[in-house]
């Protein structure tokens, strides 16, 4: 690949040994130029208010449907680094900052080179990365609530309930994603499935299930039925 042989799990490239060096300076560096504490305060209100903001379905004046979130709380990341000298030294906050050009074009009608979509492979693509992380954490709330000592079929249904889908959904997605990645078990899906959650002192599986349900109902908002992608 084009400066690095390795990539991540999402095909991202990872740096390479040189690039590696640099960065490990540039986190040495950054634990000398913490952010205060007051700019850390207005990072995190300014993104719990993009999630409020999607959740009462607030949207952005001419903005495509379901960007005014995401233009929010890019917007408060890029100020948060634009307060950091060590972040702008070479200019390191660029990269968002295109993004974000990228979604105020889409706004007046342009589709920035960005985001258009490279030529569509001649099989099916499978589920997209929304789709991907609802399966996998769905399944991943379920067997925690399973791990705590709820019943399998009762497990699935609090999970269904919390986030507006069948019962059979989370089971049957739970069952594939446990088998490993194939078909309607895609890797993204099967990685946030079996990845370990951050850690949560003292909490038990049922507490770490019902976080995670918290999680999913703020960033996905409950879908119809012909809105749900096939169990």
């Amino acid at each position: 690949m084009n400066g690095s042989s390795q990539i991540d799990p999402d095909g991202l490239p990872l740096p390479d040994a040189e690039a590696a060096e640099n960065c490990a300076a540039k986190a040495r560096e950054a634990l000398t130029a913490r952010p205060k504490a007051s700019d850390w305060a207005v990072l995190v209100a300014s993104l719990y208010w993009a999630v409020e903001a999607d959740r009462r379905a607030i949207a952005a004046t001419n903005a495509p449907p379901g960007s005014t979130a995401a233009r929010i709380a890019l917007k408060a990341v890029i100020q948060f680094l634009e307060k950091q000298p060590c972040v702008m030294q070479r200019g390191a906050s660029m990269p968002l900052i295109e993004l974000q050009g990228a979604l105020v074009d889409l706004a007046a009608g342009r589709v920035s080179q960005l985001l258009k979509p490279i030529v569509k492979p001649p099989y099916n693509p499978g589920k997209g990365h929304h789709d991907s992380l609802r399966m996998g954490m769905a399944a991943k709330a379920m067997s925690l609530l399973m791990d705590g000592g709820i019943r399998e079929d009762a497990a699935a249904l609090r999970v269904a309930r919390a986030i507006g889908i069948e019962s059979r959904t989370v089971r049957n997605w739970r069952n594939r994603l446990k088998e490993g990645p194939g078909p309607g078990a895609p890797q993204e899906a099967v990685r946030h499935y079996k990845e370990a959650l951050p850690p949560w002192p003292g909490s038990t599986p049922i507490q770490q299930a019902e976080r995670v349900l918290e999680l999913l109902r703020a960033r996905m908002p409950v879908r119809t039925k012909s809105q749900e992608p096939p169990s």
